[in-house]
């Protein structure tokens, strides 16, 4: 979860109630909802975290070991979906957007956190979609100061396409 000003409300800690069955997903989105609707009246901030990944081969952001990520997608439908780049999502059909449902023309663009394995840093990245489509995932440039190199990459198909060049002091984006 999270402080008192925001939360995190991962989809896939929904499972059953106490020791007994596991809920179906109608169940889990009713909970959800409730969830939603508390934290809209309380005036806390929220993200649903679905329980959709996306895996990535990449090179670690900071000790630049080459790994295979997943990254848990903060969109999409409840239950539990893989995918790579390039694939389609499947979206939660009569939801709103912030809840899995499908966003204007498919397009969107959201940050995901993730942790290296290796170095037990953070980092953060961005997904996007385009056309219902995982287009590419990049690294979320306002906050490159965490990166310790002046060279940011993009990644499609599981390869560095791109990079990005960090400015000097007081110089824009390249």
């Amino acid at each position: 979860m999270g402080g008192k000003i925001s939360r995190a409300i991962h989809v896939n800690s929904i499972q059953k109630y106490d020791d007994g069955e596991l809920l179906t997903d109608k169940q889990r989105e009713e909970i959800l909802d409730l969830l939603c609707e508390e934290y809209d009246y309380r005036g806390v901030r929220y993200d649903v975290v679905m329980s959709s990944k996306l895996t990535v081969r990449m090179p670690c952001l900071r000790c630049k070991e080459e790994q295979e990520f997943e990254l848990q997608l903060p969109f999409g439908c409840i239950a539990e979906r893989h995918y790579k780049i390039g694939n389609k999502v499947e979206w939660q059909a009569g939801r709103f957007p912030e809840k899995g449902g499908r966003p204007d023309n498919g397009n969107l663009r959201k940050e995901v956190w993730n942790r290296c394995p290796t170095c037990l840093r953070d980092f953060w990245l961005i997904v996007s979609v385009r056309e219902d489509r995982i287009e590419k995932m990049e690294v979320d440039s306002s906050r490159s100061v965490t990166i310790p190199d002046d060279s940011i990459p993009i990644i499609e198909d599981g390869k560095i396409v791109a990079h990005r060049i960090e400015p000097k002091k007081g110089q824009g984006w390249r």
